[in-house]
């Protein structure tokens, strides 16, 4: 493939510039919503460490109070 038939593949008649824009935008949005979507989990696994943590009950604290000892 030649220099000039690599130009001319890639105005694609003309169109090149609305054709490659489009798959740009396209781009920016999927790498966009791919960052999204993982800082999304981050944000929902943090959240729910600390729901688990506040639901676990805690050790008591001080002396022990066995009634049996």
């Amino acid at each position: 493939m030649t220099m000039a038939s690599l130009v001319e593949w890639a105005a694609m008649g003309g169109h090149g510039r609305f054709v490659w824009s489009a798959w740009g935008v396209t781009a920016v949005f999927m790498v966009g919503l791919a960052l999204h979507a993982r800082l999304e989990r981050r944000q929902l696994l943090r959240q729910l460490k600390r729901q688990a943590r506040r639901q676990t009950p805690s050790p008591p604290r001080g002396p022990s109070h066995d009634p049996d000892a």
